[in-house]
C-alpha cells in the first residue's frame, strides 16, 4: 500500500527500514538488503538518524538544589536522488536505535548514524559509494547536577556529500539541539518551539527544583504547521509526554501529508519534597528524548527516537 504523500504511479513504490523490522528490541542496529525492482528509472534514498536520549534529573534529600536532565539532540537526515541505472541491483542498509534514557543523574545516550551502500565495488574510497557520508545522530542530554540543569544534547551534524563518485542530486540537514533541564536554583526545564526548516526536533529539559523543594514543570514544545504543541511533564512528579509520531509508521495513511515530520519527547516535572521526579518522554522517529525531573530521586531520561532509511522509486 502506498501513501498519498509518495509516488503512485504504476511503477512506483516505497519501502521504509526500522530497527524494530530487524526483529531484537534490544539489538543495536538491523541490518538489511534491498533489491531494485526492475523497470524503475529514478530511485530516491532518505536517511533519518537516531536521536540522543535525554538526561536524568539530580537526586537529592529535600531541601537541596536539583537540577533537571538535559533533552536530547535530533539526528541529521540526508537524502540523494539517482538514475536508477547508477544503483547496484542489491543495496545493504544499516538502521540504528536511538541513544537510551539516562537513569537518574546519568546522560543520556549518544544517537548514531544509519547508513546505505549503494555499490559492491571493492578496493575503492567506499565514501564514494556511501549514502550518509559525515551525518551523524543526535547526542544524549547531560544529567542534573546540585549546581544546574543539564545541557541539551546537540543535534545530529549534516553530512558532506554523499556518493561522490556518482552525483546524483543530494540534500542535508542537521538535526535539532535539546532544550536545558531546568536551573537547580528552581526552574521549568528549557522549552522549544518547533523549527521551521526540519523535520525533527530535540527533546526538552526536566524541572528542576531549589532547597525551598519549589516544583516546577518539564519543558513544553511550541507546534507550528504540522506539528501539534505538546506540554511537558506537571509540576509535582508529573511524566513527560511523547513526541509527535511516536509509535506510528513513516508511511501511515494518517501521516500522509507529513509523512517526515516528528517531534522529541518533552521532560519532566521536578518533586521537591519526598517523591520521584518525572521521567522524559520517548522521542519520535530520530528525535529526541526527553530530560527528568529532579527529585528525592531524580526522574529517568526518555530514550531517543530510533533512526530510518526510506527508499522510493519509479
Amino acid at each position: 500500500m502506498i501513501p498519498d504523500a509518495f509516488p503512485t504511479d504504476g511503477k512506483a513504490g516505497v519501502q521504509i527500514f526500522t530497527p524494530n523490522d530487524y526483529g531484537t528490541v534490544g539489538s543495536f542496529a538491523g541490518y538489511f538488503s534491498w533489491t531494485k525492482p526492475q523497470g524503475c528509472t529514478w530511485i530516491y534514498f532518505v536517511i533519518q538518524n537516531s536521536g540522543g536520549g535525554g538526561g536524568g534529573g539530580r537526586t537529592g534529600a529535600a531541601g537541596t538544589a536539583r537540577g533537571g536532565g538535559g533533552g536530547g539532540g535530533s539526528g541529521s537526515l540526508q537524502s540523494i536522488l539517482l538514475p536508477a541505472a547508477f544503483v547496484t541491483d542489491t543495496v545493504n542498509l544499516k538502521v540504528t536505535r536511538g541513544g537510551l534514557g539516562g537513569a537518574a543523574g546519568v546522560a543520556g545516550g549518544n544517537g548514531t548514524a544509519c547508513d546505505i551502500m549503494i555499490s559492491s565495488l571493492q578496493g575503492v574510497n567506499t565514501s564514494y559509494y556511501q549514502l550518509n557520508n559525515q551525518s551523524r545522530g543526535g547526542t544524549g542530554g547531560q544529567p542534573g547536577t546540585a549546581t544546574a540543569g543539564g545541557t541539551g544534547g546537540a543535534g545530529g551534524v549534516a553530512g558532506s556529500q554523499g556518493c561522490r563518485g556518482i552525483g546524483g542530486l543530494w540534500y542535508s540537514l542537521a538535526g535539532v539541539n535539546g532544550t536545558a533541564g531546568g536551573a537547580h536554583t528552581g526552574a521549568a526545564g528549557g522549552a522549544l518551539t518547533t523549527p521551521t526548516t526540519t523535520f525533527t526536533t530535540g527533546g526538552t529539559g526536566g524541572g528542576g527544583t531549589p532547597t525551598g523543594n519549589t516544583n516546577f514543570a518539564g519543558g513544553a514544545i511550541t507546534g507550528a504547521a504540522y506539528w501539534p504543541s505538546i506540554a511537558g511533564g506537571t509540576a509535582a512528579g508529573g511524566a513527560g509526554n511523547l513526541g509527535f509520531g511516536f509509535g506510528q509508521r513513516i508511511d501511515a495513511l494518517n501521516r500522509r501529508l507529513q509523512p517526515f515530520v516528528t517531534s522529541g519527547g518533552t521532560g519532566g516535572g521536578s518533586n521537591g519534597a519526598a517523591g520521584v521526579g518525572g521521567v522524559g518522554a520517548d522521542g519520535a522517529w530520530g528525535c529526541g528524548g526527553g530530560g527528568g525531573g529532579g527529585g528525592v530521586t531524580g526522574g529517568a531520561g526518555g530514550r531517543g527516537g530510533d533512526g530510518y532509511v526510506a527508499i522510493m522509486w519509479w
